[in-house]
């Protein structure tokens, strides 16, 4: 049954709050499998992107869990839209966390995913938690205020900042 797979609503605790996202579960007779969590940059919610990769791992037989992070998209959270990448950086721990209660999946063999901002992210997960086993960082943003700066300078100030 390669490449099938099926979408779950799942939720988990992080930090006291709700985070809602979707598992991509492959349909296959592995009893143990790898699995990655996946989490947007800036204000993505997990609608945006992540799915079509998260479809493309669980057909590829790797679990994908997809959420938003406190106080954006589905998930719970006051200051709604408000970005702390602390806060995100410890909902992705909850999420892995949330992983290696699933019976189906290898807890020896979670993976973390991020694009921009949670590019970024995925890095500093690699470098700070141990269960982390294999990272995918797309366009990463390193510097948050300088992100910030060089998006929000008027044209031609000679605005230096990271992007």
């Amino acid at each position: 049954m390669t490449g099938q797979f099926v979408r779950e609503d799942v939720s988990f605790t992080s930090q006291g709050e709700t985070c809602r996202g979707w598992y991509y579960r492959p349909l296959d007779d592995v009893a143990k499998r790898p699995a990655v969590v996946l989490a947007g940059g800036w204000c993505y919610v997990r609608e945006i992107v992540m799915p079509t990769y998260a479809e493309s791992l669980a057909a590829a037989g790797v679990g994908a869990l997809v959420f938003d992070y406190r106080n954006l998209g589905t998930s719970d959270g006051e200051d709604r839209q408000h970005l702390d990448p602390t806060a995100q950086i410890s909902d992705y721990q909850s999420a892995l966390t949330y992983l290696e209660s699933r019976v189906d999946v290898d807890a020896d063999r979670l993976g973390v995913w991020g694009i921009s901002y949670s590019g970024g992210h995925a890095l500093i997960l690699a470098a700070v938690d141990e269960r982390v086993r294999a990272i995918v960082s797309i366009v990463p943003s390193l510097t948050g205020i300088g992100t910030c700066v060089e998006f929000t300078a008027p044209s031609g100030s000679g605005s230096s900042g990271n992007a």
